[in-house]
């Protein structure tokens, strides 16, 4: 997934795209707080977000490093998932605290992706 910042640049996100019943759930939960006021994906840059768990966002990379680097990884597994609360970004946005019920589930990608090009925390 590509993404552009405030300042037009684009960065390259690894991310996990949910199935297609919780993707239903969160477009609901989006709308929900937008009709509060709460601006969420749903409205923000081009309006075709979807609803995401990001795993790296690169701000430079090399594609073909990036594509070997997860195509190296195990196969992965669905895995549940729970929330627990919100985050507070720069710039107004949030997102929901969330940790997988599976203890290595997501690990792999985590921690192969960010050498290639990762923003350190």
């Amino acid at each position: 997934m590509l993404r552009i910042d405030d300042a037009g640049r684009v960065a390259l996100a690894v991310c996990l795209l949910f199935d297609a019943r919780t993707d239903v759930l969160m477009r609901e939960l989006w709308s929900r707080l937008e009709d509060v006021g709460v601006a969420t994906l749903a409205t923000h840059t081009h309006r075709r977000h979807h609803p995401h768990l990001s795993y790296a966002v690169l701000r430079s990379w090399e594609l073909a490093r990036v594509q070997e680097t997860l195509a190296a990884l195990p196969a992965a597994e669905p895995f549940t998932m729970s929330f627990h609360g919100t985050l507070a970004f720069p710039r107004g946005r949030a997102a929901l605290a969330c940790r997988p019920l599976k203890r290595r589930a997501g690990v792999d990608a985590v921690s192969e992706v960010w050498p290639v090009g990762g923003d350190q925390p």
